[in-house]
């Protein structure tokens, strides 16, 4: 994924642009994804598998340049930061609830298979955009939170290589202001999945 291509000067018609290198990371697997619970912003507990998942994810990232690390401050990207912040112990990291992924309200810790009508209350929040449960966020919450925080993000930092690890609905509201659609992609995203971003201005 990347942004508008720029000269090799960084200069788009004539301006100077100010691009912010964004990388952002999955949490490993969690015991829950295993049992297929709704974790929302429920903490999360880290399976084996997904600590090896932490450990070959920090390898990616271990030779990275990265000047400052934004994570969720849920336990389940907590505890995937430590392993990635042990190539990076100078860097700065802040932990933040405005990464944490989408609030599910009275579905957080439901089983999103069984019963059926769970996982199609879901699937129905999805696709209607303002529509939310009690306790939860929207769509359009979660997305405008995404953006409030990349904007923020990009004003401190313009010409920074910055990380941000957090969550599967979180990265796809990422990808949606981006790339300026209202709606978001519902596809799962794997554990530790990587993406590299270019921010060249605020988002809208």
């Amino acid at each position: 994924m990347g942004g508008r291509a720029l000269s090799g000067n960084g200069n788009l018609y004539g301006c100077i642009v100010r691009i912010m290198k964004l990388t952002v990371v999955r949490h490993a697997e969690t015991i829950e994804n295993v049992q297929g619970i709704i974790q929302g912003h429920a903490r999360g507990t880290l399976t084996e598998h997904g600590i090896s998942q932490a450990k070959q994810a920090a390898q990616k990232l271990r030779s990275e340049s990265i000047d400052v690390i934004y994570c969720s401050d849920l336990s389940r990207c907590v505890d995937t930061a430590k392993e990635i912040i042990k190539y990076h112990p100078n860097t700065a990291i802040h932990y933040t609830e405005q990464l944490r992924e989408m609030d599910a309200g009275v579905l957080d810790k439901y089983p999103f298979k069984v019963p059926d009508f769970i996982s199609n209350i879901g699937a129905l929040i999805i696709k209607y955009f303002n529509v939310k449960l009690p306790g939860a966020e929207s769509v359009s919450d979660l997305r405008l939170r995404v953006r409030r925080f990349i904007n923020v993000v990009y004003k401190e930092h313009p010409n920074d290589r910055v990380l941000f690890i957090t969550h599967g609905l979180t990265m796809r509201a990422i990808e949606a202001v981006v790339n300026g659609s209202k709606t978001i992609d519902v596809r799962p995203i794997k554990n530790c999945e990587i993406w590299r971003l270019d921010i060249e201005f605020p988002l809208e």
